[in-house]
């Protein structure tokens, strides 16, 4: 808050006082000290006063009064412009509207703020202008959030770990990941086998035979942005590898699907030696695939991840392939068809232990999410552990999305949910999984929202929350390579 100078003030000085053909006159050339006192727009009524020093800043007393000029609406203390010490708004009826202090022109200490009625709307502590420890905030008489604040972000939202990762160290291991380099404690991956392979005899030399001429630099790209999924959905980042059994694979897959035209995961010979078609309908069988003009094995797995068109939304079955966190080696494999590109990754590598820390995997993640890895129209899904499945039961699952504002307050309404299903077969990426749509998500650079899931009690026959979390979008100033995929998934 700062007074405007707009509106013809009058200003008092102590000891000249200007008169021309007997009218007083304000028009200084230089600033003085003094009074200033600006009216309201009948140019009588005073608004606002205060007192300015030899450089025209603010200092002292600062007042501003309602349009019957009596009752105080603000009134604060001003050190060389800057507001300090007590702050106080009133409404034009008198009651209290803000309580606070500052410091240096910052808020410093408790923040109250009233409604009409007179009740809390919020109570805080702020530190160097931002919110600092516990925070309330209140509508209509009824409590709606309780914050806890550290160091400028928030830390909790009703008792809800808000942000398990800063933004700032989402965004450096993105970028990590995003320029290749192998994340600490990851085993090291074997050195890509497409040339070696080209070079060599028999079967193999004849999957790469529709292989794009950067194939190397287009798996390496895929498997990095594999991982940068993974890790931004809480997921050790150590895994998955480059295996040379699971990249061949995945090239006879790829190689199949070029000369159909088409993808199949259990594709009909399209004129292959027979020795060639074993291997490469074994391939497809093990693999998840996609073509498209244009398309790169980082924009398949962008395709992959999105798998929220008709066909692929009630299983969700190549999201949960990538999201498995017991699979450990991958391959990638890329050919080109007649019209299109098509792309293989091996998926079929799983049924190992459930990490004890992974009970559920949502996406959009909990915590910070970035705008290039979700969409608008994605489906959202919670992966779930099978055997933590069986304590809560999955059947009779609500989804309930509310937007956060930009200070992560609850908006009172909910989200439309669409819920497409329940899937507790653990065909796909070994876990169980619940699918939703919330309707009008905003993916922009800022929107936030709180999502919880519920479950019906087998026991109590009461419906009970076991997931809430709170999903955050950003755009990132560096990521990883990919793009919108053509085509879709098979």
């Amino acid at each position: 808050m700062s007074a405007s100078l707009g509106r013809s003030p009058i200003l008092r000085r102590p000891f000249a006082l200007l008169v021309f053909l007997g009218l007083a006159s304000v028009a200084p050339s230089r600033a003085t000290a003094g009074e200033v006192v600006e009216p309201w727009d009948d140019g009588q009524t005073p608004h606002r006063r205060f007192t300015v020093d030899e450089a025209g800043r603010k200092e002292g007393a600062y007042v501003e009064y309602a349009k019957n000029g009596t009752t105080v609406v603000v009134a604060a203390t001003y050190r060389q412009d800057l507001l300090e010490g007590a702050y106080a708004e009133s409404y034009e009826d008198g009651r209290a509207k803000v309580k606070t202090t500052y410091r240096a022109g910052r808020r410093n200490g408790r923040y109250e703020a009233f409604g009409t009625d007179g009740a809390p709307t919020e109570v805080a502590t702020c530190v160097d202008g931002a919110y600092d420890g516990k925070r309330q905030v209140w509508r209509e008489g009824a409590l709606v959030a309780t914050q806890v604040w550290k160091s400028r972000a928030l830390a909790s939202l009703d008792g809800l770990v808000a942000f398990p990762r800063s933004k700032a160290e989402v965004e450096r291991t993105l970028d990590r990941i995003g320029r290749g380099e192998v994340p600490a404690g990851a085993s090291k991956a074997k050195p890509p086998m497409g040339g070696r392979a080209k070079s060599s005899t028999g079967p193999d030399a004849a999957a790469f035979e529709a292989a794009p001429e950067d194939l190397d630099a287009m798996r390496d790209a895929g498997i990095r942005r594999v991982r940068a999924y993974r890790y931004v959905c809480g997921i050790p980042v150590e895994h998955p590898v480059v295996g040379d059994a699971e990249t061949l694979a995945a090239q006879y897959a790829s190689l199949v699907g070029a000369k159909l035209g088409r993808n199949s995961h259990e594709p009909e010979n399209p004129g292959l030696p027979d020795d060639v078609y074993r291997l490469a309908a074994k391939g497809a069988s093990e693999c998840s695939l996609y073509q498209g003009s244009g398309v790169t094995a980082a924009s398949a797995v962008d395709g992959w991840m999105d798998d929220s068109d008709a066909t692929n939304v009630e299983k969700l079955g190549h999201r949960r392939w990538i999201l498995d966190p017991t699979m450990r080696v991958t391959g990638f494999g890329l050919s080109d068809g007649a019209t299109e590109r098509f792309v293989a990754m091996h998926t079929r590598e799983s049924g190992k232990a459930q990490p004890s820390d992974l009970v559920f995997i949502p996406y959009p993640a909990r915590g910070w999410m970035p705008i290039d890895m979700f969409g608008s129209q994605h489906a959202w899904s919670v992966t779930v552990d099978p055997a933590a499945s069986q304590r809560f039961g999955m059947a009779g699952a609500r989804a309930r999305v509310r937007r956060l504002s930009e200070d992560f307050v609850p908006d009172e309404s909910e989200l439309s949910v669409e819920m497409i299903g329940t899937r507790v077969d653990t065909r796909y990426g070994g876990r169980c999984v619940w699918i939703f749509r919330p309707a009008k998500v905003d993916v922009t650079d800022g929107a936030a929202y709180l999502a919880e899931v519920s479950v019906v009690d087998p026991k109590s026959k009461k419906s009970t929350t076991v997931l809430r979390w709170i999903t955050a979008f950003f755009a990132p100033s560096a990521r990883a390579e990919g793009s919108e995929a053509p085509e879709g998934p098979k």
